[in-house]
């Protein structure tokens, strides 16, 4: 938008295309024209006021698009999820699912695993036998050889997934 000392008046504007040879109609038509300074400033205050309404509009069409958007997505990985895990029994969906989580979320399920289903006991398990053999051997380490604090925080997790391994007759890694 343009500043007021840029935009001529709309007096200003009259006053130059007003041919000099006027009827006595159009004359007296340019004086039924209100050109006040106030009816300017109200009339650029509703161009201001329409230009931020249409921004404000296009800004919530594009966050709809974006929530749009976004929601297909995750549609979409759900579709893919479901698809992946389609045959797979309740231990494999669940060892599926823990794969993505971050680690300290994983250590914070085996911390918990005297809680958890049966077939996430067993994903667990499995996960740590296999693709988590580190965060295994972190928290062995912590609970034999940590501070007090840790030996009692994973002393029970480690001690079922011993009783565990013995179950099955194999040996944790």
């Amino acid at each position: 938008m343009s500043c007021e000392r840029d935009v001529p008046s709309l007096f200003q504007v009259s006053v130059r295309r007003r041919p000099s040879t006027m009827g006595a109609k159009t004359a007296a038509g340019y004086g039924w024209f209100d050109a006040s300074i106030e009816l300017q400033k109200n009339v650029q205050d509703a161009l201001r006021a329409g230009d931020e309404r249409r921004k404000t509009e296009q800004q919530q069409i594009a966050e709809k698009e974006q929530k749009k958007r976004e929601e297909e997505g995750r549609r979409r990985k759900k579709e893919e999820i479901a698809r992946a895990t389609e045959g797979m029994t309740a231990e494999q969906k669940a060892a599926f699912e823990m794969t993505s989580w971050p680690a300290h979320k994983f250590k914070d399920v085996v911390q918990k695993l005297s809680t958890l289903p049966p077939e996430q006991k067993v994903a667990v398990y499995v996960l740590l036998r296999g693709e988590r053999v580190s965060i295994w051997k972190e928290i062995r380490q912590l609970a034999l050889e940590g501070k007090q604090k840790d030996r009692t925080r994973w002393s029970s997790s480690v001690q079922e997934l011993f009783k565990m391994a013995k179950e099955r007759k194999e040996k944790m890694p």
